[in-house]
């Protein structure tokens, strides 16, 4: 490690550690405050499930003891809807309904007539509406620079999070989403949608079913999609390439968004350097079974960006036949070597923790690479053309 990002990493790792005890503080008294019999460990989170994100959306959470669900909302803190669920639990998801789009709404969880949490959010964006997305993979250690990371995000004021894969380090075991997950980024989670990819790390366990537990997703969860203003986003699964294909050519094919975008895990095209000794990673320049089962159908229908994580830095490739490809994976775990020899490679780097910042505006794209510190590493930024509306008659 050269002396520019011991340097660094000492910085970010003071700054996190004052973050960290403070955000650990705050957790720890709510749960001390928590008189009755119900103690929050997770959550609030706002996730899409199979709402629309505009009229409905779901407020899940988690509880040590099994009890029964509230959530109270509304324009204000009156909170004038509420939706109860009698039959205990200890995953509480709920289904708000009747909201406006564009529109932000006030709530609060309540288990066993407690209220656990309270918080507000914003539904989704419709049109050609401007909106932001932070995109990054590879966190979920629970390290001082995971924290940075979740901060910096805050400060961006994003619309909702795609996540590139290995959301908990190091076996995706439940017991662990508390301190790499829930905790980092638990005033995101509260306010806006989080929408996982998942990773290698995150199927060790179980085959992933912590994963599946802690998220309610769209559709069949391990890969799915979803839109937001004007702009398709797709979910895929490095670990079915087969059945994802066939899935994903049928999201390709019937969308008429402006703006494509998909996120998985492995990408198809790194620019890594192959591991020493653990023969699993001996090839890190890239998922040869996406390139042939998945790159085509990019290619085919038009794609704009396909972000992917796996590879621990931070890659942007040139246009490959109109489709970008970004690795970002270093939201909070380690380092990996970066080959800066691999061909097509637009921009790479691996000296700091970081995450990617995308704003659509119609039809103009930027993006930023953003590192922990607040610096921007890399950018650029994309215009289409917008198809012109067909004359009236």
């Amino acid at each position: 490690m050269t002396l520019k990002r011991i340097t660094a990493y000492l910085a970010i790792c003071v700054s996190a550690v004052l973050l960290l005890s403070r955000s650990a503080r705050v957790y720890v008294q709510e749960d001390s405050e928590s008189t009755g019999n119900v103690t929050l460990i997770g959550g609030p989170m706002v996730q899409l499930g199979n709402t629309d994100g505009l009229t409905s959306i779901v407020i899940a959470w988690r509880t040590r003891e099994k009890s029964n669900s509230r959530v109270d909302y509304g324009e204000s803190t009156s909170y004038s809807q509420r939706v109860i669920v009698h039959e205990l639990s200890d995953h509480h998801a709920i289904v708000l309904r009747h909201l406006q789009p564009s529109k932000q709404y006030h709530y609060q969880v309540k288990s066993n007539d407690e209220v656990l949490a309270s918080a507000v959010f914003q539904t989704g964006k419709t049109g050609d509406a401007p909106f932001r997305f932070a995109v990054f993979g590879d966190s979920g250690s629970g390290s001082p620079a995971q924290y940075t990371v979740a901060r910096q995000i805050e400060a961006q004021a994003v619309d909702f999070i795609i996540h590139t894969g290995d959301v908990v380090y190091p076996k995706g075991a439940d017991q662990d989403y508390r301190e790499h997950f829930y905790l980092p980024y638990r005033n995101l989670l509260a306010r806006i949608p989080f929408f996982p990819a998942i990773g290698n790390h995150d199927k060790i366990t179980a085959n992933g079913q912590p994963w599946l537990n802690n998220f309610i997703l769209p559709g069949e969860e391990r890969f799915y999609s979803f839109s937001y203003g004007n702009a398709l986003f797709v979910a895929l699964n490095s670990y079915d390439v087969l059945n994802s294909a066939r899935w994903l050519e049928a999201q390709l094919s019937r969308s008429d968004k402006l703006w494509k975008f998909v996120f998985f895990h492995e990408s198809p095209f790194s620019s890594g350097v192959p591991h020493p000794w653990y023969s699993a990673y001996k090839d890190r320049t890239g998922n040869a079974h996406e390139r042939r089962g998945w790159v085509p159908l990019f290619v085919k229908y038009k794609v704009d960006i396909v972000f992917s994580g796996h590879d621990h830095m931070y890659t942007r490739l040139r246009r490959k036949d109109g489709v970008i490809y970004i690795v970002e994976g270093i939201g909070g775990s380690d380092f990996y070597k970066i080959n800066k020899q691999a061909p097509e490679v637009e921009f790479t780097d691996n000296s700091e923790f970081g995450f990617g910042l995308a704003e659509v505006a119609g039809p103009t794209l930027v993006f930023q690479h953003v590192t922990a510190s607040g610096a921007v590493l890399d950018s650029f930024t994309l215009t289409k053309q917008v198809p012109a509306a067909a004359p009236m008659r």
